[in-house]
């Protein structure tokens, strides 16, 4: 009876890690998503979601909590990326 109440308590300790922690794996992404969700900010949520879309075939086995750094980064380099480009045509416009 008290292997069988520690191998409950380690599965349940178990199953309260962290979903950011976990592995990104296709077949559950969106249950994951649901979860992850209330771990992260709105912004880094929408930021991971387009980030999982266009680089799911690139992603197998990286954390959440490794995703959302990297989808954060890449939706400021996106902005960084589309000033720059407007800052240019604006320039480019004033020549004119």
């Amino acid at each position: 009876m008290k292997k069988l109440l520690i191998l409950i308590f380690v599965a349940v300790l178990g199953s309260c890690t962290k979903q950011l922690e976990k592995p990104f794996v296709k077949n559950t992404v969106e249950v994951d998503l649901v979860k992850v969700k209330k771990e992260i900010s709105p912004t880094e949520y929408k930021s991971l979601v387009r980030y999982i879309k266009i680089h799911k075939h690139l992603i197998l086995g990286e954390t959440y909590k490794e995703l959302v750094k990297k989808a954060v980064y890449y939706d400021g380099f996106k902005d960084r990326q589309e000033k720059s480009n407007q800052e240019a045509v604006d320039e480019l416009e004033g020549l004119e």
